[in-house]
């Protein structure tokens, strides 16, 4: 496991220190009053022009598909969303996600483990 958390840890570095600079300058304003959601992005990144403004009806929308509208917006003018827009939501439903397939991941082998030991302790006939 450790083996593993290594390598995980040397190749996330290694592909974080191989991205190019990349130089951009953007200007976004994303307004929301709960019927309309307004998206303006001026700039320019790896010398291309970026002029995008929006507005999008979500009346009938949740918070969390606001949130993906936004990405897909931003994913397709081929930028990430802003961390400061990004909703602790994107972060939390992942996380506990991640936390639940441990915690099942770890119950399961103390179980089967658990079953081992009873069978082992079983009298042979």
């Amino acid at each position: 496991m450790k083996l593993l958390l290594i390598c995980m840890l040397l190749s996330v570095g290694t592909m974080a220190t191989a991205q190019k600079k990349v130089a951009s300058r953007l200007e976004t304003r994303i307004e929301d009053d709960g019927k309309i959601l307004s998206i303006q992005i001026d700039g320019f990144k790896n010398e291309r022009q970026i002029h995008y403004k929006r507005s999008f009806d979500v009346a009938g929308m949740n918070r969390l598909q606001k949130e993906v509208l936004k990405c897909r917006v931003f994913y397709a003018q081929g930028l990430a969303l802003p961390l400061h827009e990004t909703s602790g939501v994107l972060f939390v439903v992942p996380g506990l996600a991640a936390l639940a397939i441990g915690f099942l991941v770890a119950g399961y082998r103390t179980w089967k483990a658990n079953q081992q030991k009873t069978l082992k302790a079983l009298p042979s006939q």
